[in-house]
């Protein structure tokens, strides 16, 4: 992760919100330089969870995680992902 960190500014110097602060399991942020676009989404708990579904309706390319799967609506616990938002 920390190769693609440093390959892409964006996850560096792009302007940091939070998505959905109402989420009791899953931290998800978004950065955002220029037009590109990065969704980081955590699960900081024991148990799955589901995608927020208003992050399902956007294009998502899943560029790392802790798992080599293409699982991206249910986040496993303890799971962490990277996605490029596909505009």
């Amino acid at each position: 992760m920390t190769a693609l960190r440093k390959a892409n500014h964006v996850l560096i110097y792009g302007e940091y919100s939070v998505v959905d602060s109402d989420n009791d399991k899953l931290f998800i942020y978004r950065r955002e330089l220029d037009k590109e676009k990065w969704m980081v989404v955590l699960n900081f708990s024991s148990e799955s969870a589901n995608l927020p579904s208003m992050l399902q309706a956007i294009s998502l390319t899943k560029m790392s995680g802790n798992y080599d799967d293409e699982k991206n609506t249910i986040i496993r616990p303890w799971e962490a992902m990277i996605f490029k938002v596909n505009e």
